[in-house]
């Protein structure tokens, strides 16, 4: 658990420098409708297939020592929740880029333009990061299944 914490703020904090370096504010990244559509297709998704239990065993199994339930499930669960995050994140983004060509002649000038255009990548930053962190839980939840 403290290598993934370690490995999870690490990513965090090397996304940041990267864009500090860069000369833009990272604060810009933590929009919140972007997180919504990059988070909640894959939630709401996997609770019409899974039960709440499920979910919540996917957790215990990656984090928690004393596992009991169907790690497979967890395995299957969390190759659910990669792919959905991969796809979740291009829908946010097809759909801002929508919102922009409906909106085109209402916006004044190139700079709101080129702002709405990084605006609307946004989900598929959340839905590459998330996907990764799904990749690392499957991983954990592997290798404690191998051991």
């Amino acid at each position: 658990m403290i290598r993934f914490t370690i490995s999870f703020i690490m990513m965090i904090l090397l996304l940041c420098g990267v864009l500090i370096i860069e000369g833009f504010n990272p604060i810009m990244l933590f929009a919140f409708t972007p997180f919504v559509v990059a988070v909640g297709i894959p939630l709401f998704a996997s609770l019409g297939i899974w039960g709440i239990r499920d979910l919540l065993d996917v957790f215990r199994h990656a984090f928690l020592s004393g596992k009991t339930g169907n790690v497979d499930k967890s395995v299957n669960i969390c190759t659910f929740y990669e792919r959905l995050f991969y796809l979740s994140g291009l829908v946010g983004t097809i759909l801002g880029f929508s919102i922009i060509l409906f909106r085109i002649d209402t916006m004044g000038s190139k700079s709101d333009i080129c702002r709405a255009t990084a605006y609307s990548l946004i989900p598929s930053l959340y839905g590459i990061f998330f996907a990764v962190i799904a990749r690392m839980m499957n991983a954990r939840i592997k290798n404690s299944k191998i051991s």
